[in-house]
């Protein structure tokens, strides 16, 4: 599998500099790798939507919106928000909802389809109602099957990494659907559903 980065959107990161990033929608997209040729691995985005870097600036952001997308074939995130390598936090109040995550190829990289990592003065965010799994877009429900066949392959389908001092402040993750996602390598593997690294977060 050749894959490629950054994002096919690529907002805030190495060389970003300014006042900061604030009020963006990103709504009702469909963002993929190729679609000219027949499905294949070759040469699948890295990430879809990339903000923020390890190596980014630390700039603010905030009221950014990921809402109502198709998103698949990648190879690490379909959604990757980071913190820059100093800690430096990405800012408040995201919201990630109502997205369709699936893969239609079968990919053969270590996967995190939905990547907050805001740091732990990051807070209020919100991830809500998106479908994640299968091969196809769902119609209304989950189908088919992801397939991650690296032999020593790992799927953690939202990946969380946040602060906040009070309830107030809590990251909500509530309402995703996480299914029909299989890891197929013979060797070590590990699917987690959701993982809080760290901070204030309410599941349901």
């Amino acid at each position: 599998t050749a894959c490629i980065g950054g994002g096919v959107l690529n907002f805030g990161n190495i060389l970003s500099t300014g006042l900061g990033m604030n009020n963006i929608i990103i709504d009702n997209n469909m963002i993929r790798n190729r679609s000219d040729l027949a499905q294949t691995a070759a040469n699948t985005p890295w990430n879809l939507i990339q903000i923020g870097d390890p190596n980014s600036a630390n700039i603010p952001r905030s009221n950014i919106q990921i809402i109502n997308n198709e998103l698949f074939n990648f190879g690490e995130s379909a959604i990757q928000i980071r913190q820059n390598n100093s800690g430096q936090g990405i800012g408040n109040g995201f919201t990630i909802s109502g997205n369709k995550v699936y893969e239609a190829i079968n990919t053969q990289t270590y996967q995190y389809p939905i990547w907050l990592e805001g740091g732990t003065n990051s807070h209020s965010h919100i991830i809500s109602d998106n479908l994640i799994g299968g091969n196809a877009a769902p119609s209304p429900n989950i189908t088919g099957t992801w397939l991650n066949s690296k032999s020593d392959g790992e799927v953690q389908a939202i990946y969380v990494l946040v602060g906040g001092s009070n309830a107030a402040e809590a990251t909500s993750i509530q309402g995703n659907k996480i299914k029909n996602i299989t890891i197929s390598g013979t060797g070590w593997t590990n699917f987690v559903g959701i993982r809080v690294e760290d901070g204030r977060v309410k599941i349901g």
